[in-house]
């Protein structure tokens, strides 16, 4: 399979150790055919604070709250 998204096709203002787990939530949510984030907004509404490493990460749970408070249906193959 080919890679999702490449480095050069993404835009240079993000942050270089965000962009790999960027990468990583897109593609599972690709995975799961779950809309993607569209702007910085919609990133940041899928991130939690992690107090076991003390940095925030991508949830899928935390996107899928996020979509359905915002009228998404999310199919029960994707929960």
């Amino acid at each position: 399979m080919a890679p999702f998204c490449r480095e050069q096709d993404v835009p240079s203002g993000w942050v270089p150790d965000d962009l790999d787990e960027r990468i990583a939530f897109l593609q599972a949510l690709a995975d799961h055919s779950l809309p993607m984030p569209q702007n910085e907004a919609q990133f940041h509404a899928a991130r939690v604070f992690s107090d076991e490493t003390g940095r925030s990460e991508y949830r899928m749970d935390q996107w899928m709250d996020y979509l359905q408070l915002h009228g998404y249906s999310i199919p029960e193959a994707a929960r």
